[in-house]
């Protein structure tokens, strides 16, 4: 028997998916996900992005590309090769700053790229809601509420979603 991951709402109408969301805010539901087929005015705000684990990871690997360039330069030019070059000190960090920036920028993309695979749990060659029938009109004409199994509450979920009139109610397996 499959674990599962999340209960959905079908609603037919915009205007029900957001009291839905609005009502399952109020009732402290934070794991949830709503699904539509067009932007719902007055939806964001209900669902504000909260997630910045990418903004992270793309810090971290730019700081440490930065230092990686820095340990470089530094290594080779001070301890490794020391080189006199016109009298000027041999830590002249000037010099070290275009490889340092270099790193910093090419790793700093490899977080970004490492952190989204991360946040979006990619690649996933499939999603469990997509098991879920009649989901594919979420792109066409249906509208989805889905609180998902993380969510400290989620025994309670299903009682909750049926209070908010929806059309259909379904449940995703993982």
């Amino acid at each position: 028997m499959s674990q599962p991951f999340a209960v959905l709402a079908e609603f037919e109408k915009p205007e029900a998916l957001t009291e839905a969301v609005a009502a399952m805010k109020r009732e402290g539901f934070e794991a949830m996900e709503a699904y539509a087929p067009m932007p719902i005015e007055g939806l964001e705000p209900l669902q504000p992005l909260k997630n910045r684990r990418v903004d992270l990871w793309a810090l971290g690997g730019t700081l440490f590309g930065l230092t990686l360039g820095m340990a470089i330069t530094v290594g080779q030019n001070v301890f490794q090769y020391p080189l006199n070059v016109g009298g000027r000190p041999l830590f002249s960090w000037p010099a070290f700053m275009v490889p340092s920036f270099e790193l910093g920028v090419l790793f700093g993309c490899l977080g970004a790229v490492i952190g989204l695979f991360r946040t979006t749990e990619l690649p996933r060659l499939h999603h469990p809601l997509f098991g879920v029938e009649g989901f594919s009109r979420a792109s066409e004409d249906r509208f989805f509420l889905a609180v998902f199994a993380r969510d400290p509450q989620f025994s309670e979920a299903k009682a909750a979603l049926e209070r908010t009139g929806p059309a259909a109610m379904h449940e995703a397996g993982s």
